[in-house]
């Protein structure tokens, strides 16, 4: 389904905005509750549903940047994989690229490696895929569930009189005046760069990130040997994490072959780096000097792969629903990236908050005490999430 955009104004229940895997699922949920959905992302397009466009388009070197970052790949663990599949079904996952996780190896709290088999695990085996690949198709399967999507940016927001008004930039120049979207409620989907969207809906940023990410895919297969490599080489499907004096390291196999790394800089290994002027392929390579699994996986170390940056650790915000609106996944509250469950949280945040949309009743002010037990509930996880952050780091042997 599309939004015209020869209409002016266009009517629904529900507009969510951001189509990563919280919003889509959120749309999807919503949907086959029988709502009239409208989802917003600037990727949303083409292939995906027949989604109208609405965002103008970037230089190449922005698409070069969004290419990269679409190589990124994250962890969808064995619990965020049953809850997806229980929620949307397996053609939610088939066209994604993955590689089943089979075991994790730690470096953390002893000097030694730790290893643990997916066979012990009580959700069963994980995923690795890519992020980019899982978000499309998560948007698809939106579409083919009665969602319209709307490609474009959010220039304008507004709420009055019980409803909201949603300006999304025109993609073309004779598309004139932003498409105007009326709706009901609203579902904030915007990822962890919410707190502009947040604070328009009546939300404030609590605490801040205090890591920062190195982030990078080398496409080289093998594990390295020789001098002062581990007795436990990690297997080609492991999920590798490592603590280091600068940080801690995780480590993926790519879908398309080679290893996803990320390294997280602990906040006084970030400042001195800053201060030191380094650039982010020295930084990286200081770094990975420092390890003794993750060097392991790269046969030629003195190779740095393309790196982008992006912040890391927990976050969260005053509050994650109010009148008219709730947030979803990052929206509502940033995962410990050391908890592994940024997804699970994505999934289940989208499954809760669409049952306090449906629960609402027939007014949408504040959504009566589905939507209040669904703010209690992302507090509590806000908390347990930054216990969890607290604990690991402290008991890292580094």
């Amino acid at each position: 389904m599309t939004v015209p955009l020869t209409h002016e104004r266009s009517s629904a229940d529900v507009v969510v905005i951001g189509g990563g895997p919280a919003g889509a699922v959120a749309a999807s949920l919503l949907a086959d509750a029988g709502a009239a959905v409208v989802l917003v992302d600037r990727r949303a397009g083409a292939g995906e549903g027949g989604g109208a466009r609405a965002g103008r388009s970037r230089g190449g070197g922005a698409r070069a940047g969004r290419a990269a970052r679409g190589s990124a790949v994250e962890l969808l663990s064995g619990e965020a994989r049953r809850l997806l599949l229980a929620r949307l079904g397996a053609a939610a996952l088939e066209a994604v690229p993955a590689v089943e996780i089979v075991e994790t190896i730690a470096r953390w709290e002893t000097a030694e490696p730790q290893v643990t088999s997916a066979l012990w695990t009580p959700h069963g085996r994980g995923l690795a895929l890519e992020r980019g690949a899982l978000d499309a198709s998560l948007r698809s399967h939106a579409a083919r569930r009665g969602v319209s999507l709307v490609a474009g940016s959010v220039v304008g927001l507004e709420r009055a009189r019980g409803r909201w008004t949603i300006d999304v930039e025109a993609g073309r120049p004779e598309a004139g005046r932003p498409l105007r979207l009326r709706a009901a409620t609203l579902v904030l989907a915007t990822g962890r760069g919410a707190a502009g969207w947040s604070t328009l809906a009546g939300a404030r940023a609590r605490g801040r990130f205090t890591e920062m990410a190195l982030l990078g895919w080398t496409a080289e297969p093998g594990a390295g040997s020789g001098p002062g490599a581990p007795d436990v080489l990690p297997a080609p499907r492991a999920l590798v994490v490592e603590a280091t004096p600068d940080g801690w390291w995780y480590a993926l196999p790519h879908p398309r072959g080679g290893r996803f790394l990320g390294l997280s800089l602990a906040p006084a290994a970030l400042g001195a780096a800053l201060r030191s002027g380094l650039s982010r392929a020295e930084l990286w390579s200081r770094a990975l000097g420092r390890t003794h699994l993750v060097r392991a996986l790269l046969p030629h170390r003195e190779a740095v792969p393309r790196l982008w940056g992006a912040a890391a650790g927990a976050a969260r915000w005053s509050a994650a629903a109010g009148p008219g609106w709730i947030a979803v996944g990052d929206a509502a509250c940033v995962s410990d990236p050391l908890s592994g469950s940024g997804l699970l949280f994505a999934v289940a945040s989208a499954a809760r908050a669409a049952h306090a949309v449906i629960h609402a009743g027939p007014s949408p002010e504040g959504g009566g005490g589905a939507a209040e037990a669904y703010a209690a509930w992302v507090e509590g996880y806000g908390a347990e999430q930054a216990d969890v952050g607290a604990r690991f780091r402290a008991s890292a042997v580094r």
